[in-house]
C-alpha cells in the first residue's frame, strides 16, 4: 500500500512538472524580426533609404542588427512603428559601412549606455566614437553569444552575421554579405548546427550574372535554407531569382515588415 502510494505521488509530481513545461513553452514570448531600415518599403508611411537595420524582439535581450544610413529615418521608422530605441539592450554591426552603422552614434547619443559588438577590424577610432557615446564595445573576433539565443558567427572577411535560434529553426541575418552569402550560411551553420528556417538581410549580388544567381539559389536551397527574404543590396535581377526558385517560402522584405515566429 505504502508502496503503490509513492509511486502515485512520483507519477503526480511527473505529470505536474510537465504540465509547468509545457505552460512555459506555450506562455514565451514569440520572436519577431521587424525591418526598420531598408532600401524598399513594405508599408505605407514608412521612409526607405539606402540601408539596413532589423530589430529582434522576444530572445533574452532586445538586440538591434544595424542601424542604416541616416539616424533620421531610422528614427521616424522607429516613431511610426510605434517602437521605442531605449527598449534596445544590445547594438550588433554586420559591418562598418556606411549604409549600416551610419545612424549609430546619433542611435547612442539618445539611447545612451548600451552594449555594441563590433568585428574586431573596426578602426580604433570608431571604437573610441562609441565609447564616448557611451557605447559598450565588444569586438568580434571569433563566434560567440550575444545572448542567450543569439550568435555572432564571428568575422567573416571583416564582417559579421546574426544567428538566431528559434522554436522553428535558426534565422540567419546578413548586412550585405560581401563575402558571399553562401559562405555566411555555410559559417552560421558551423557554429549552430541546426535546420535553417530563414535567411534575411542584404546579399550584394546586384550586377551578378544570371547563371552564378542561380548557381546561388540552388546551393541555398542544398544547404536546406526553407525561407528566404533578400533586400538592401541582393539587386532586382537576383530577388526575381530568388522569388522563382523559393515560390511560396520566398519572404519579401522592406521597412516595416514583420516576421514573427511563435512558440
Amino acid at each position: 500500500m505504502r508502496r503503490t502510494l509513492a509511486f502515485l505521488m512520483v507519477l503526480a509530481a511527473t505529470a505536474l512538472s510537465l504540465t509547468a513545461g509545457i505552460q512555459t513553452q506555450s506562455g514565451a514570448r514569440p520572436i519577431s524580426f521587424t525591418v526598420l531600415y531598408d532600401d524598399y518599403s513594405f508599408r505605407e508611411g514608412l521612409k526607405a533609404g539606402h540601408g539596413f537595420s532589423c530589430l529582434i524582439q522576444g530572445a533574452e535581450k532586445t538586440v538591434l542588427f544595424d542601424t542604416g544610413m541616416d539616424a533620421q529615418i531610422l528614427f521616424q521608422n522607429f516613431a511610426a512603428l510605434k517602437l521605442d530605441p531605449a527598449e534596445v539592450d544590445v547594438v550588433v554591426i554586420s559591418h562598418t559601412h556606411g549604409d549600416h552603422m551610419g545612424g549609430l552614434l546619433p542611435f547612442l547619443a539618445k539611447k545612451g549606455e548600451c552594449q555594441v559588438f563590433l568585428p574586431a577590424s573596426a578602426p580604433p577610432d570608431l571604437v573610441k566614437q562609441i565609447e564616448a557615446a557611451k557605447g559598450k564595445v565588444v569586438l568580434v573576433k571569433d563566434p560567440l553569444s550575444v545572448c542567450e539565443g543569439v550568435y555572432s558567427t564571428g568575422p567573416i572577411a571583416g564582417e559579421q552575421a546574426l544567428i538566431v535560434d528559434t522554436p522553428k529553426g535558426l534565422v540567419i541575418l546578413t548586412g550585405c554579405a560581401h563575402p558571399g552569402i553562401v559562405l555566411a550560411v555555410e559559417k552560421a551553420v558551423s557554429v549552430t548546427p541546426k535546420d535553417i528556417y530563414l535567411v534575411m538581410g542584404g546579399f550584394h549580388l546586384a550586377g551578378g550574372q544570371q547563371d552564378e544567381l542561380e548557381t546561388i539559389s540552388r546551393r541555398l536551397r542544398e544547404l536546406g535554407v526553407k525561407n528566404l527574404g533578400a533586400s538592401h543590396c541582393t539587386g532586382d535581377q537576383a530577388i526575381e531569382v530568388f522569388k522563382r526558385d523559393f515560390g511560396k517560402n520566398y519572404i519579401p522584405l522592406g521597412v516595416g515588415k514583420e516576421i514573427v515566429i511563435k512558440y
